[in-house]
């Protein structure tokens, strides 16, 4: 199938823009919940987590060829609700640090 390239450029950039307008909030958001004395070190996991992501993407990825269309979005699906559920889960925690 052919498709043109600009689909490609076109979805980098949207991603790198979000990403740069993600990054920024992120970094302060765990600036301002972390312990002043692990405030370099929370950043740095920041930094990981979003290079681990995209490491896990790539897995992901691979699986193109190897896996029927429908499971792989299957796979999509349940990354996407493990990472929702707890994303909620630490939702109060979150909001009770960050009310101070």
């Amino acid at each position: 199938m052919l498709v043109s390239p600009y689909w490609l450029i076109s979805t980098y950039l949207i991603l790198t823009i979000a990403e740069l307008f993600l990054s920024p909030i992120g970094i302060s958001f765990v600036s301002r919940v972390a312990p002043p004395k692990y405030k370099g070190m929370v950043q740095d996991g920041w930094f990981t987590a979003t290079a681990l992501g995209n490491y896990l993407l790539s897995v992901i990825g691979s699986l193109w060829l190897k896996v029927p269309l429908w499971a792989l979005w299957l796979i999509l699906v349940g990354c996407a609700l493990l990472s929702a559920t707890f994303i909620f889960s630490v939702m109060k925690r979150l909001e009770r640090t960050t009310a101070t």
